[in-house]
């Protein structure tokens, strides 16, 4: 009966091959003859599970010699991994598929050296961000995701679950391939496919998990809020008073952290089929994933598609397809205004969010609270649709002309559409009144590309070459437009058309993109010892003017294996590998650079009751890609039958010619004004400037097998610089912030994104202490006489004089941090015993700060909102005299406290603007347990009895636990170039995971 069923399904699934030529797959994952090229992985990665424990062991040696003449996937092609020159890092499907990952990104981090994988946003769908050998560009240098061939997203909306390989191309020379669009290295991912030999099976798994937030901040409840507030009044119990309650305990004790943040749970489900025949292989796939978050009203869900298919007419042809296919629903956090999705500073213990008296249910925030209801605010806000689509058909054909020439010829489309829809009820919440409002936007795109690459393969005697020419083009044609409608007679709309205000906006964007490539590569070796790989590209886009629109990407790799000498194998038999590796290439970038910013554009405009249109940009023929000049050198080293490996990089790499915009001068004649009448100059894009990236990134692990244990351990280290130069004097530096204040600045000669602001030296101590410091800005013949401000007093912070002129002004500004890390390290191990494994992964960074700005918010009452016990350890808070934190406030002559928060809490003051300082800039380093799962599979016997093929369990963690000082939110911080590791009270809090699984094979 199996055997019709195979036979029957063989038959349709070629069938279908045949009536889907429409779609693509990649040819460098078509399902290999080989079965040792079923397995892709990176000894240093791997990670095999035992379904059975009664099959035999194989022996570790044979392992890792079918590891090391696997076939890996490169651009455009395969290559056995002994004949690599380049940087590549190897992750395994199999070591990370039960990390409970929602992108790739995220599953990637700490397994590869060279690669920085942060995650500080814990939003549902949210993805995880990836920077390879350091931050490239101030206009970002994301790395290339190339999936089954084809350039696309591999965020939330890609399932892991498909995954059967993943490489990272981190050199020039590896990823010159990909040119233009390769400046920030290239992932290339390989799907699953049915494996020839291999009987159609059914997996099926299944994961539930439950998410709480990590954070340790706690709000002051209800007695020590009035406690406090006492503490820093002239009339104790006063506030309490002016609420018409004489005793606290009339009031109700409201915990904000535990209302606005609860339990979030995961479930996650997928279901596949896999087989091969002769000439037909498939694998098909459905996934399905549901997260509610740990804040309140917070979803997403996604359901997931995947065919792969592939037959082979005959001896010469072969074709196939791939269909991937996302649905995907979101219900976002009420984001944008500041005031939800964040630690809730802004609320008050004895406050209820619900009052039955309300018309609306809903509380109003007492009078001295200016922040709204924030649960209130999420609830109103309803996303009724917020849904969005995609659909990537696949198709090749690849024809073996003769012996060693094949033509490979990849179409590939991709068709996206989203609706989204959000209306506000309206309320009246206290802290102002929330009208009506509901905003739809829409949009669909098409994307569709193709590549067609002619190979020939030929070894003569010791000589063996691999020739390889393609070309490649795309385009990108996409619309998206929005509107917004106001006053609706019913509580809750779904259409503008039930609007009876005729005051509606709308607005629309159309985006184009056009592309076009011819590529090639040459692979020499020679007897196997002697390695070079050649690869040239030529890309033109239509982003860059026409002095510029094509460029040039070529690179060299050159390759020794010296352990197979002779000299080597004969003498040094405990040394099983040694390949030493070199390369340099060049590489584009053209990351968030508009479209057509080598023309000019203009901008709709009033000019006081008439409308016009002004110029805002202002053409530049001659811009062109930002340029990656890369250098690698790289020692592979196997030791003890490549048990023990060990692989050691150093790099150089400049980013030149980076894209910036400077102010044109007014004499140029195409000013404009905005509606504030405020003058203005438009814009320019020019090239100039540079970064250097240098680092060293060093990989070791050790594998063995004892019997039926089986174990690896590995580590990795990355060691990174980066240095910016060349911001034209227009700019002369690039800032930073963290939404709402000037906190880092780029400028040359120093690494990206320094914080910048006063150092700190101390508290003052006494009242001597500050009249000296007076005294000297009198001396310096300062108008003011004050050496910081005029209420500076005990407790205050003590600002450095940079500059030395006896006083603290503007010219006192420092850098008093650096937000990248000198060292990045990965730590993961596995472990099988019988039916038992078990993996560890560690992750941690050092040598970086963070400048924590929730601290400020721990310890004073930011205006009208609560705060932490921390501010009982001020100085002079109650009884408590000189602390090592700079006080809050004072007591006046007249009896008053004023609040002397905006100087040491790191808020402006005044006309002086004291802000940004070295106080609350903190050492960021961090060891996490990122992952663990510890997992059963039963011993076949049992399976067979239940007519399973496998069965296994499992339980994984994630950021079980942070080892740190750092006193903020979470030491792992990401954020854009010029902004980096910059904390704040609206980050949607990190969590941890704990999750169930359960693996089954039919």
């Amino acid at each position: 009966m199996k055997q019709k069923v195979n036979r029957w399904c063989a038959f349709a699934l070629a069938f279908l091959t045949v009536s889907s030529l429409s779609s693509q797959s990649n040819p460098q994952s078509s399902s290999q003859s080989n079965p040792q090229n079923s397995s892709q992985s990176n000894p240093q990665n791997s990670s095999q599970n035992s379904s059975s424990t009664t099959k035999p062991i194989p022996t570790i040696d044979s392992t890792i010699e079918r590891m090391m003449d696997a076939v890996v996937v490169v651009g455009y092609g395969t290559q056995k991994r002994s004949e690599l020159t380049g940087a590549i890092s190897s992750v395994n499907s199999e070591s990370i598929k039960d990390f409970s990952s929602k992108s790739l990104a995220e599953s990637i981090g700490g397994m590869a050296a060279g690669v920085l994988v942060t995650r500080q946003d814990g939003a549902p769908g949210s993805s995880a961000d990836i920077i390879i050998r350091g931050a490239g560009s101030t206009n970002g240098m994301s790395p290339l995701y190339v999936v089954d061939g084809i350039a696309q997203g591999a965020g939330f909306e890609f399932n892991m679950r498909d995954v059967e390989s993943i490489e990272i191309l981190k050199d020039a020379g590896s990823a010159a391939i990909y040119g233009s669009k390769a400046a920030g290295g290239v992932i290339l991912i390989t799907t699953k496919r049915g494996k020839k030999g291999e009987k159609t099976h059914i997996d099926f798994n299944t994961r539930v998990g439950f998410r709480n937030i990590t954070t340790k901040i706690k709000l002051l409840d209800r007695n020590d809020f009035f406690r406090a507030k006492d503490m820093m009044s002239d009339a104790p119990g006063s506030l309490l008073a002016s609420l018409g309650v004489s005793d606290v305990n009339e009031l109700p004790d409201v915990d904000w952290m535990k209302l606005l943040y609860g339990t979030g749970i995961e479930q996650e489900y997928n279901a596949s089929v896999s087989g091969a025949s002769e000439r037909t292989s498939f694998y098909i796939s459905a996934g399905y994933y549901n997260e509610k978050g740990t804040y309140i009203d917070t979803k997403t869900e996604r359901f997931t598609l995947r065919t792969n298919l592939e037959h082979k007419f005959g001896k010469y042809v072969t074709i196939g397809e791939s269909i991937y296919g996302i649905v995907g629903k979101t219900n976002p956090s009420r984001s944008g205004d500041g005031l939800t999705n964040v630690l809730p500073f802004r609320t008050l213990p004895f406050m209820e969010p619900r009052d039955p008296e309300e018309p609306n249910g809903w509380a109003k925030t007492p009078f001295i609270l200016n922040g709204p209801n924030l649960y209130a605010r999420e609830y109103i806000y309803h996303a009724n649709q917020n849904n969005g689509y995609t659909v990537r058909p696949q198709a090749y054909i690849n024809i073996n002309i003769i012996k060693g020439l094949d033509l490979r010829i990849t179409g590939a489309g991709e068709f996206y559409g989203f609706s989204n829809q959000f209306f506000t009820e309206a309320a009246d919440l206290g802290a102002g009144y929330n009208p009506e409002e509901m905003t739809s936007n829409a949009g669909t795109s098409r994307s569709l590309s193709y590549n067609a690459t002619l190979t020939y393969d030929k070894k003569i005697k010791n000589h063996e070459f691999k020739i390889m020419l393609g070309t490649e083009a795309s385009r990108y044609d996409g619309y998206n437009m929005w509107a917004t409608a106001y006053d609706f007679p019913v509580p809750i709309a779904e259409s503008m058309q039930l609007s009876d205000n005729i005051n509606k906006k709308a607005s629309d964007n159309i985006y184009i993109d056009r592309s076009m490539s011819f590529f090639g590569r040459v692979n020499y070796s020679y007897a196997g010892k002697y390695l070079l790989t050649a690869n040239f590209r030529r890309d033109g886009s239509v982003r860059f003017g026409p002095n510029n629109r094509w460029g040039n990407f070529p690179s060299v790799n050159v390759g020794w294996r010296a352990g197979e000498e002779n000299f080597i194998k004969d003498n040094i038999s405990w040394l099983s590998n040694l390949k030493i590796r070199a390369s340099w290439g060049l590489l584009g970038n053209e990351n968030n650079i508009p479209l057509f910013a080598w023309k000019s554009y203009y901008e709709n405009n009033h000019f006081g009751t008439n409308e016009g249109f002004t110029t805002v940009g202002v053409p530049n023929e001659d811009i062109k890609w930002e340029e990656v000049n890369q250098i690698d050198i790289g020692v592979d080293l196997g030791f003890f039958n490549n048990r023990l490996n060990f692989v050691y990089d150093y790099y150089n790499r400049k980013t030149s010619d980076m894209l910036f915009q400077i102010s044109v001068p007014a004499t140029g004649g195409v000013s404009q004004y905005f509606l504030t009448g405020e003058f203005q100059t438009a814009q320019m894009w020019v090239n100039t400037g540079f970064v250097k990236n240098e680092g060293h990134e060093i990989t070791i692990s050790w594998e063995d097998r004892t019997g039926d244990f089986k174990y690896f351990i590995g580590a990795n280290a990355s060691f990174n610089s980066n240095i910016i130069d060349g911001i034209p004097d227009e700019i002369g530096y690039i800032e930073g912030s963290n939404g709402s204040q000037i906190l880092a600045r780029s400028v040359n000669g120093n690494p990206m994104s320094l914080f910048y602001g006063l150092k700190t030296v101390g508290i003052f101590q006494n009242q001597q202490q500050v009249d000296e410091y007076n005294a000297m800005a009198v001396a310096a013949g300062r108008a003011t006489g004050y050496y910081q401000y005029a209420n500076t007093g005990v407790g205050d912070l003590i600002y450095y004089d940079a500059d030395g002129n006896g006083y603290i002004d503007n010219a006192d500004y420092t850098f008093i941090g650096n937000p990248w890390p000198k060292v990045v390290l990965g730590l993961s191990a596995s472990f099988e015993y019988k039916g038992f494994d078990l993996s560890i992964l560690f992750q941690g960074a050092f040598g970086f700060e963070i400048f924590n700005a929730v601290r400020p918010y721990t310890q004073i009452f930011a205006g009208d909102g609560n705060t932490t016990v921390d501010v009982f350890d001020v100085s002079f808070m109650g009884d408590n005299g000189l602390t090592d934190v700079p006080r809050s406030g004072f007591f006046g002559d007249d009896g008053k406290w004023q609040s002397d928060m905006n100087t040491n809490k790191n808020y402006f003051s005044g006309s002086e603007q004291i802000s940004a300082n070295s106080y609350f800039v903190e050492r960021g380093d961090y060891i996490k347990l990122k992952n663990i799962v510890l997992g059963y599979t039963l011993p076949s016997k049992v399976s067979k009895y239940l007519h399973l093929e496998k069965l296994r369990v499992y339980f994984s963690a994630q950021n079980l636990f942070t080892i740190t000082k750092y006193s903020g939110i979470d030491p792992e911080i990401g954020g854009s170039p010029t902004a980096r590791g910059l904390d704040n009270i609206n980050r949607y809090l990190p969590s941890r995971l704990i999750s169930f699984g359960l693996d089954l094979r039919f």
